[in-house]
């Protein structure tokens, strides 16, 4: 099953053997099995497993996130989009929708103010 359908079969409806959190848990782990040690996401679009992991409430989903910094860094175009390529059958988003949900994440998870450029000090 696809992470996607994954994810939409629990946010349709709630496991019976478990919490969300049991849900969450084991959600971020297939999404672990998905990412690679250097922060790829194989068949999967970035901009689809960022939006997943932001849905989660488990630390492993800022671990991911974390881990895919230096893939941002490189595939990051020089108009600040992020362009992602065709994989499978799936169209991919729009670079407009692919950033809007790439930059979320990175704020939810408190990464985004780390990843800018240092700001100039005003001077009072």
């Amino acid at each position: 099953m696809a992470v996607r359908d994954y994810n939409r079969h629990l946010t349709e409806k709630q496991c019976d053997n478990g919490s969300w959190d049991d849900n969450n848990m084991t959600t971020a782990l297939i999404c672990m099995l998905y990412q690679s040690g250097v922060g790829e996401w194989g068949s999967e679009y970035l901009s689809s497993m960022f939006g997943m992991l932001d849905r989660l409430a488990h630390p492993l989903s800022a671990f991911l996130v974390l881990r895919s910094v230096p893939l941002l860094i490189r595939e990051q175009r020089s108009d600040g989009f992020w362009h992602e390529n065709l994989k499978g059958n799936c169209p991919p988003p729009k670079p407009e929708e692919s950033t809007f949900i790439i930059l979320s994440t990175l704020k939810r998870f408190n990464y985004l103010d780390a990843l800018l450029p240092n700001r100039v000090k005003q001077r009072h």
